[in-house]
């Protein structure tokens, strides 16, 4: 709401037409022109947009009604949520090139906002979908946090608002690492494996440690 609820009455319906007007509180022009009156229609219970003009200068709203009713003014809800990745427990790791990587314990989530109209709530969102390692599957309903599964995955996912404006699906990627780093050491001397004990030919030697990490 950006103005106050205005009953009119008698409730009669009017052959020709009444031009109604109402002021409405300062807030943006980028706001203002998606202003409407709107009409209370108590056969549907809802609110209907009414055709009519708006002056930014002087913060007023003209509309022409055919019945007299309850009278507020509305805005549009223009722009679509804004989703973004987020991830439930276990480890995530980013590295140098913007890759994501995480463990096989997280857990993939969405997290979605309907940008407010003048400092005042949007409509909500609706629903997020996602789809995963296709562009051209349905989107899935998002209902919750979920493993996405080991390997490589490309995601898409896009939010959808009460008042049906889609967000333009996104793009990320991720890599789910399940194995743990293997690790070989090598000597610069014969050696031999004894009850689980290396013997090492010499007095002294020359140890080189690696680790691999297969997925990374």
């Amino acid at each position: 709401l950006f103005s106050e609820i205005y009953e009119i009455t008698p409730s009669m319906q009017l052959a020709e037409g009444a031009t109604v007007q109402f002021g409405y509180e300062e807030m943006g022009s980028d706001v203002e022109q998606g202003l409407a009156v709107h009409k209370y229609d108590p056969t549907s219970s809802q609110w209907v947009m009414l055709a009519g003009t708006v002056d930014a200068d002087n913060n007023v709203i003209t509309a022409v009604t055919y019945s007299f009713s309850l009278f507020a003014v509305l805005a549009r809800d223009t722009k679509p949520p804004a989703t973004e990745i987020a991830y439930e427990g276990g480890t995530t790791y980013t590295d140098g090139l913007g890759d994501i990587y995480i463990s096989s314990r997280a857990l993939l989530a969405f997290r979605a906002e309907d940008p407010a109209i003048g400092g005042r709530p949007a409509s909500g969102v609706k629903e997020t979908g996602y789809r995963i390692d296709s562009s051209s599957a349905p989107f899935t309903t998002y209902t919750g946090a979920f493993p996405p599964g080991d390997g490589f995955h490309s995601l898409q996912y896009r939010s959808i608002d009460n008042a049906g404006n889609t967000e333009q699906p996104k793009q990320s990627s991720i890599r789910v690492d399940a194995s743990a780093p293997a690790i070989a050491f090598t000597f610069d001397k014969q050696t031999a494996t004894l009850k689980n004990k290396i013997i090492v030919s010499a007095a002294s030697c020359a140890l080189t440690v690696a680790a691999v990490d297969p997925a990374t």
